[in-house]
């Protein structure tokens, strides 16, 4: 009987195994790096309001504008 070339079926499910492990361990960490990422993007952005408040006090010396009427 002549060989065939190719993966057996335990080869293949301990493949699937290690694939699933590896997800599983990468996916919370993902998870994380993502919540660290937004939170970083929601400082800079809160910084640029209090710049951009700060810059509109200095020119017009109020931080609201006064209501016309």
């Amino acid at each position: 009987m002549k060989r065939k070339d190719g993966f057996t079926l335990i080869e293949l499910m301990v493949t699937v195994l290690i694939l699933g492990v590896l997800s599983a361990t990468a996916i919370p960490f993902y998870h994380t790096w993502m919540q660290r990422a937004y939170g970083t993007e929601a400082a800079l952005m809160m910084k640029q309001i209090m710049d951009g408040e700060i810059m509109y006090y200095l020119s017009h010396d109020n931080f609201f504008p006064e209501p016309s009427g």
